[in-house]
C-alpha cells in the first residue's frame, strides 16, 4: 500500500454522502442481494441482515437512485406500519415533505382516523416540542400549514 504525505492510504477511495450510512447499506445490501427487511423497531435479531435503518430513509435513497421496486417495498412497509402513535412524527418529516407518496400515505392515514390521532401522546408531544423550540418558528408555521391543508381536503 502506497500513503500520501499526509499518511492518507491512495488506494482507498472516501467518498461524502448526505445519505445515513445505514440506509445507504441496506440500499447496496438490497442491490446485491435482492433482500431487504424492515422493521418496526431499531433492533433486529437476524444475523444475515444489515442493521436495522428507517425505511423513510430507505425510500429517499431508492428514489434518487430510480429504483422503483425498493421505493414500492419501502411505501407498502410504511403504510403498514403507520398508527395512531407513528403517524404524526413521520407525517411531519423530511420524507413527507419531499415526497408526494410518502405525503400521501400519511395523510390518508391522518384524515382517516384523525379522531384518535388528535387525541394521542405522540401528537401532543409532537407539539409541544415544536412549540418549545423558539429557534424554528418557521417549521413551526409550515407544519400547522400543512397539517390544516391536509384537513381541509376533501375526503374524497
Amino acid at each position: 500500500m502506497t500513503s500520501d504525505s499526509s499518511g492518507h492510504d491512495q488506494n482507498k477511495l472516501q467518498l461524502h454522502m448526505d445519505d445515513d450510512y445505514c440506509a445507504f447499506f441496506n440500499v447496496l445490501y438490497y442491490i446485491m442481494t435482492g433482500r431487504i427487511q424492515f422493521s418496526v423497531g431499531s433492533s433486529r435479531d437476524v444475523a444475515d441482515y444489515p442493521m436495522w435503518c428507517d425505511p423513510q430513509d430507505v425510500y429517499h435513497i431508492a428514489d434518487r437512485l430510480a429504483m422503483d421496486d425498493l421505493k414500492e417495498k419501502a411505501l407498502i412497509f410504511l403504510k403498514w406500519s403507520t398508527d395512531n402513535n407513528t403517524v404524526t412524527p413521520r407525517f411531519m418529516s423530511a420524507a413527507a415533505e419531499n415526497h408526494d407518496e410518502v405525503y400521501d400515505v400519511y395523510g390518508d392515514y391522518i384524515t382517516e382516523n384523525w379522531q384518535e390521532v388528535k387525541k394521542t401522546q405522540a401528537y401532543r408531544q409532537y407539539f409541544d416540542d415544536l412549540y418549545a423550540r423558539e429557534d424554528d418558528r418557521d417549521r413551526l408555521k409550515r407544519v400547522i400549514r400543512r397539517l390544516c391543508e391536509l384537513l381541509a381536503r376533501d375526503p374524497a
